[in-house]
């Protein structure tokens, strides 16, 4: 609860992003919500986000299913996010 209120404030006041928080919403979220608002900001900010950072995401997304055959919910907005996050440039 912690952390997806913590997103929600990054969401509403950029200069309060932090690329560690949004990798664990992304990496360890407990809903698809969490994930979804921990994907979002992520996406928006990546040009902002170290390269480290970029990395980590990508293998975050990775691990949970994304970008592949075996792809959670394709059609939800989330794994459209999680796809669009992988074509990015690390």
């Amino acid at each position: 609860m912690l952390r997806l209120l913590c997103v929600g404030l990054m969401r509403g006041d950029p200069s309060l992003a932090d690329a560690g928080t949004l990798l664990s919403a992304v990496a360890e979220s407990r809903t698809a919500s969490e994930q979804h608002h921990g994907l979002a900001p992520a996406e928006a900010w990546w040009p902002r986000l170290s390269g480290p950072d970029r990395s980590a995401i990508k293998v975050a997304i990775r691990a949970h299913g994304y970008g592949g055959p075996a792809e959670p919910g394709p059609d939800s907005d989330r794994a459209r996010i999680a796809d669009r996050i992988l074509t990015l440039p690390a």
